[in-house]
């Protein structure tokens, strides 16, 4: 009879340079370089635990052929212009990582040391996310509508108002 692959060596590729990502029920197909922008604001106190876990069981699914980071948001003091906090390996620079088995593991320690707390601003780490020029980005975010200004979504502005600031920082390709 014919040869026939298990099912775990359909999932990958001859390069292993991966097939894509999934993280909280959504996916990205072909996507090799994903940053995951997770709320770390105190509106997550009860489910960030969860969350940063399914960052984690995402990034573990990841090949070494991909490449990752981790941007959390929130307005605290001490985080990067107080807007953010992005996973940087040894204290270095911030940059897309190898999904490696020692920097899965890092961010693994890293994650654990994460403590919710100040406000959400979304748009603060997406802008940080898009930074790193991904392939997809993952977005976890709680409270958006009472985020910011009175009558605002994320940092006073509308919701029409946020996503033409996504368009202009993220515009569409014709070729995807």
């Amino acid at each position: 009879g014919a040869d026939v692959p298990a099912a775990g060596d359909l999932l990958k590729r001859q390069d292993d340079s991966g097939i894509g990502a999934t993280f909280a029920g959504l996916g990205a197909r072909q996507a090799t370089r994903i940053v995951y922008v997770v709320d770390a604001s105190g509106a997550m106190v009860s489910s960030l635990k969860f969350v940063l876990s399914e960052v984690e069981r995402s990034v573990r699914s990841l090949s070494s052929g991909q490449k990752f980071q981790v941007v959390l948001f929130s307005d605290r003091p001490g985080a990067e212009g107080g807007l953010y906090e992005v996973f940087a390996l040894g204290g270095g620079r911030a940059k897309l990582v190898a999904a490696t088995p020692q920097n899965k593991a890092e961010l693994s320690r890293w994650l654990g040391t994460v403590t919710p707390l100040g406000k959400s601003n979304p748009l603060d780490g997406l802008k940080r996310g898009l930074e790193f020029d991904p392939d997809a980005i993952f977005l976890l975010s709680r409270s958006i509508r009472r985020s910011g200004a009175e009558g605002g979504v994320w940092g006073g502005r509308s919701a029409q108002e946020t996503l033409a600031e996504l368009d202009r920082l993220n515009p569409r390709e014709a070729r995807s």
